[in-house]
């Protein structure tokens, strides 16, 4: 059985081995890369990465995940949709998960409650926003399959709303913008906003038709808080069913003077339904088929569907386009942000046989990973922590430090070991003119605890995987005053650990796989490869 990797030690080497060369190998850092030769990549970039998050410093595990609400609907019910309520006071916070036509009050762990009913509503997919006016705060939420709309609040709960001059019950996205709520509709080029701080009364449309250049009807519409040089201002952005985007700058839809076209763009085809866009960081991030595509470079044109001029997302383009375009008609694609691992994650339609394929970016390294273990159909942000639903009726909680498990149960039982895959491109290792025998590998964590690792060197441009999984056994916590010094085992403080493992194969080039297990935040730092260099044959 393969025991977690030993700390660093140094130690002086015990025999001559000057036929052999020891090279360094950083862990991949630049993350995924899908768009350069895997033979002249860089030695810092992957071409797997599965359930890491790319740091500056290192490849970091990811933090698990655990039930929250369990049987939600039933145990087969898909969860389609996650509403959160910021209430004035946090103690009166709340979120809701949406199956069929049924909302679950599942803000308290272990207990899903009926909070409403909407016979109308065949599917539960909701659209919300908040929105604050001098009567509270209220949670907006429109569904598209006749549901209707329907506002939350800790006073009223929740109540039905009914303006006047809707086209239909149909509503597909609704935003709060410079204090109007706008609405959209399914098969519908208008847009319908209500008075300034209204939640219900009459509606007023806008057509936004003609500026549809490339067909089609609205998707929604998103805030962008854009400096153009005259001070922040909060643009509008409306996004067509086609990838037409078009910008408004002003306040008043009722005043021409004061309610102005900035332009209209184009980014591609882009998914079904209405949440393929995000505001990130005071801008406005749209996912298509050339990938995604930040508006503020789309407007100054720093953004091309052709020649990879698109520095998001120009490493897994190859990958990312076509699998957009095999799924464009799935609804379930979402843009997430994930603020405490810093990340941005497009959420992917389930693939068959229930795997998950989530991309991952990290904002501070830029560089992309893939998520394979977390069942997220719909995903959220609920009081600093990342909610998600699944489609067998659970709403779970995951990605936060204390998530040192996947799956652990609501009766508290532990799931699987966190595990991370990785393997970098193909490398020369001195000259790729010559034979080398690989000899050993010295992979390098920091971490809490000895992770446990296997590793293989891939040669010939193989993607073989590790033949089974590395052992690990979850560490005990010291306890403060009563474990012997240099006996007990001190939990809390990050070390080294580092161990020499065998490796096998002859080739000309080879690409270091390994599969890690261990606590999350482990952190793969680099590798040592010791190898025997050959002639040309």
């Amino acid at each position: 059985m393969l025991q977690p990797i030993q700390p660093f030690r140094p130690r002086v080497p015990t025999s001559n081995a000057r036929a052999q060369v020891t090279l360094d190998v950083p862990s991949p850092i630049g993350g995924l890369n899908f768009r350069d030769p895997i033979s002249h990549m860089a030695p810092t970039d992957a071409t797997v990465l599965n359930d890491f998050i790319v740091r500056p410093f290192g490849l970091e595990l990811r933090p698990g995940w655990s039930e929250h609400c369990v049987e939600v609907g039933s145990a087969v019910s898909t969860i389609e949709t996650l509403l959160t309520y910021q209430a004035p006071d946090s103690v009166n916070d709340k979120i809701f998960a949406c199956v069929g036509d049924k909302i679950y009050d599942v803000t308290t762990f272990d207990t899903p409650t009926l909070a409403l009913t909407e016979a109308a509503a065949n599917n539960g997919r909701w659209e919300s926003t908040m929105f604050v006016n001098n009567a509270g705060a209220y949670l907006i939420a429109v569904n598209n399959s006749d549901g209707g709309y329907y506002t939350y609040d800790t006073v009223g709960g929740w109540v039905q709303r009914t303006p006047t001059g809707f086209p239909s019950d149909s509503i597909t996205s609704v935003i709060a913008w410079k204090n109007r709520l706008w609405f959209t509709f399914e098969n519908d080029s208008r847009g319908f906003y209500l008075a300034i701080g209204a939640i219900d009364g009459t509606a007023t449309a806008h057509d936004f038709g003609p500026q549809l250049k490339h067909g089609g009807t609205l998707a929604g519409i998103s805030n962008w808080t854009h400096d153009a040089g005259q001070g922040i201002d909060d643009y509008q952005v409306v996004f067509g069913t086609q990838g037409d985007v078009i910008v408004y700058q002003g306040y008043d839809p009722t005043n021409a003077a004061t309610y102005q076209l900035k332009g209209i763009w184009w980014i591609g085809s882009v998914p079904t339904g209405h949440r393929w866009w995000s505001q990130v960081n005071g801008d406005v991030w749209a996912l298509s088929q050339n990938g995604v595509v930040p508006i503020s470079q789309l407007v100054n044109g720093r953004f091309s569907d052709s020649d990879y001029l698109n520095p998001l997302t120009s490493k897994i383009q190859t990958e990312l386009g076509p699998f957009i375009v095999d799924t464009m008609d799935d609804v379930a694609w979402e843009m997430i942000r994930v603020p405490h691992i810093d990340a941005v994650m497009l959420k992917a339609p389930p693939q068959p046989q229930t795997t998950y394929k989530n991309y991952i970016l990290n904002q501070a390294s830029g560089a992309w990973s893939i998520f394979t273990k977390m069942p997220i159909y719909t995903g959220t942000q609920f009081q600093g922590e990342f909610y998600f639903g699944t489609n067998d009726g659970r709403v779970c909680k995951g990605l936060s430090s204390n998530e040192q498990s996947d799956g652990k149960t609501i009766a508290g039982v532990a799931g699987e070991t966190l595990e991370g895959e990785v393997q970098g491109g193909f490398e020369s290792f001195g000259s790729g003119s010559t034979l080398k025998r690989f000899l050993m590998c010295r992979p390098v964590f920091i971490s809490d605890a000895a992770p446990s690792v296997k590793v293989q060197m891939n040669t010939e441009y193989s993607y073989s995987t590790t033949a089974g999984s590395p052992s690990f056994a979850e560490p005990g916590t010291g306890q403060w005053d009563s474990g012997v010094w240099n006996t007990a085992e001190w939990s809390g403080t990050a070390n080294t650990y580092a161990s020499w493992v065998g490796l096998q194969g002859i080739s000309y080039r080879g690409s270091l796989r390994l599969v890690v297990r261990g606590m999350p935040a482990t952190n793969y730092a680099s590798s040592q490869i010791l190898v025997q260099p050959g002639g040309l044959l």
